[in-house]
This record gives C-alpha cells, sequence and structure tokens, in this order.
C-alpha cells in the first residue's frame, strides 16, 4: 500500500474525533445560548414599546425588533460559517444545504453561508482524490 503524510490520508484518533465533536456541541450550545438571549430581550423590548404606545396592535415589525433579529442572525451565521470552514468535509455539505434553504433559513444566513457554494478553496487532485482512491483500492491507480 502507498502511504502518504498528507493530513487527510490519515485516520483520525479518538481525540481528534472528540476534539471535532465538541467543538460542533460547543458551536450549537453557543447558537442556542445567543437565541434565548435575544427571546429575553425581545421580551424586554416589547413590553417597553407597549408602554410607550398602548394602543399599537402588534410590534412585531417594530424597527428595533427587527434590528435585534437581524443582528443576531448575522452574529450566529458568521459563527457556523467559520466553524463549517474549520471543519471542512460533510460540514460544507451541509453549510452549503442550508445556505439553498431560503424557505426555512433567514436572510442573513442565506448571504453569509452562500461563500460554501461556490468560493471555498479547491482541493488539489493528487492531494485529496488520488489519496482516497490509493487508500480504497489498495494503492492501485491507474498511470500514477
Amino acid at each position: 500500500p502507498v502511504t502518504t503524510n498528507h493530513p487527510s490520508s490519515q485516520h483520525p484518533n479518538i481525540f481528534q474525533k472528540l476534539k471535532r465533536r465538541f467543538s460542533v456541541y460547543l458551536l450549537f450550545g453557543r447558537l442556542f445560548l445567543n437565541y434565548k438571549l435575544a427571546q429575553r430581550r425581545e421580551t424586554q423590548l416589547k413590553k417597553q414599546l407597549l408602554k410607550l404606545n398602548p394602543q399599537h396592535g402588534s410590534i412585531d415589525d417594530h424597527p428595533s425588533l427587527v434590528e435585534l433579529w437581524s443582528t443576531l442572525n448575522l452574529k450566529n451565521a458568521s459563527l457556523l460559517l467559520t466553524q463549517i470552514q474549520r471543519l471542512e468535509g460533510f460540514w460544507i455539505k451541509v453549510g452549503q444545504y442550508l445556505s439553498s434553504r431560503a424557505d426555512i433559513m433567514p436572510e442573513e444566513y442565506l448571504t453569509t453561508l452562500s461563500v460554501l457554494q461556490d468560493r471555498m478553496p479547491p482541493k488539489g487532485f493528487e492531494e485529496e482524490v488520488m489519496v482516497t482512491l490509493r487508500e480504497e483500492l489498495g494503492g492501485v491507480t491507474g498511470g500514477g
């Protein structure tokens, strides 16, 4: 079998796997906490807005509330993009999928994650594809 020192050709050890999982769980925990804190802030803002204008029916589209959610979505989308780019592989595909789902994702996520559609650094044929082929075929590849 052909061996190489390229990191992508080595299987991650248990500590590397745990580190990746922990970073994913940490990210999702952080995103969840950000949304919970924003919900609390939204409740406070709504109370303040209703005190200022008690006759106003629905205040869900008030500029300060829209700004609160837009800012949070942009912040969380940036955190998600950074983590996806760091983790690569499967997570790039997840990000690409999410960036194409205008029916379920806020606009800030779509815009931020759209970078994953066509602006990811390319992987070299010899570095990635051939290494995988050699591993899968037991070192036998045509022409190499």
